[in-house]
């Protein structure tokens, strides 16, 4: 039986390529020094560049992956989409919860989603969908946190991907973003993620059905 932890042992470093919001920004450094000298770490960026790049909404993802691809294709991804793809909700704070209304609608969220995940199977081994971290109650958008990420982990399962459900905490004052402490939390899971998905194995957060 194939063992991709046989073809780590003899192989060169694996290549890892994180694609996200302004959340994986922040959790990369952390994921890259959790895996040195087991992995090479980078983050998709449209201008090659740059190395730490906020990738935003899934269209702009669908727009940029010939980009984020042009050095080459690496064994593992990992992505995700989400909060900027309730961004209407996130920035019209004042706007009651009941009428704010998310940028990208659930039906055209899955079927970007779809999209994203058909190209990206065809680019790496394995591929981890990272759900949305959490939303401040304030913010009209954490009402469609859960639907938002039950599509995500809806098509990850339909493309055979693995799943990161992240425990996230440590959050700043925004209530969006994380204090130094919360992106080594988020980092170190992202970093524990990547191995068990390599070496082919599950736990009850990082999992594939």
């Amino acid at each position: 039986m194939f063992s991709y932890g046989a073809l780590a042992a003899t192989s060169p470093q694996p290549m890892v390529k994180i694609i996200g919001d302004s959340i994986s920004k922040g959790y990369l450094p952390t994921v890259q020094a959790h895996l040195h000298g087991e992995f090479k770490v980078s983050h998709a960026c449209k201008n090659p560049k740059l190395f730490n790049c906020n990738n935003g909404q899934t269209s702009s993802i669908l727009n940029n992956l010939n980009y984020y691809f042009a050095a080459g294709n690496p064994d593992i991804i990992t992505f995700n989409s989400g909060i900027h793809d309730m961004s209407k909700a996130l920035t019209a704070l004042k706007m009651p919860c009941s009428t704010a209304t998310e940028m990208t609608p659930p039906d055209l969220y899955y079927q970007r989603l779809s999209k994203i995940a058909d190209r990206l199977k065809n680019r790496a081994k394995i591929v981890i969908w990272i759900d949305t971290t959490s939303l401040p109650s304030s913010l009209c958008a954490s009402t469609h946190l859960e639907q938002y990420n039950a599509i995500g982990e809806k098509v990850a399962h339909e493309h055979n991907f693995y799943v990161l459900r992240p425990d996230s905490k440590f959050h700043d004052k925004s209530g969006i973003h994380f204090t130094f402490q919360g992106y080594e939390f988020l980092g170190s899971q992202v970093a524990e993620c990547i191995t068990i998905a390599w070496e082919g194995r599950h736990t009850d957060q990082c999992f594939r059905n």
